[in-house]
């Protein structure tokens, strides 16, 4: 994973689940629209919620991005037993 994630609070609104960003992608979600932004954090905490119910081990492959869609916006990120961490943020622009 990419040890340069940004410091703070979770981005999941209830602080009940881990949902961070590396900083780069950090940058890439504040520059999203509202909209679009909200939804894919609500997917992402989302995630975050069923991770942190998985039993011990039983967690995604570390090795491989996963990709969440919302609008023109991609993520790609990654799950383990401390939540989850969006390591891209790419954002189609339409001509």
């Amino acid at each position: 994973m990419n040890s340069r994630s940004s410091e703070g609070v979770s981005l999941c609104p209830d602080g009940a689940h881990r949902v961070n960003a590396a900083v780069d992608a950090a940058a890439g979600l504040r520059e999203l629209d509202a909209e679009t932004r909200v939804q894919l954090i609500r997917k992402l905490c989302d995630i975050a919620e069923i991770a942190f119910l998985s039993p011990d081990g039983d967690h995604w492959d570390k090795a491989t991005l996963l990709r969440l869609r919302a609008g023109n916006a991609v993520v790609l990120y990654s799950v383990d037993a401390n939540g989850v961490l969006v390591h891209h943020v790419v954002e189609a622009r339409v001509a």
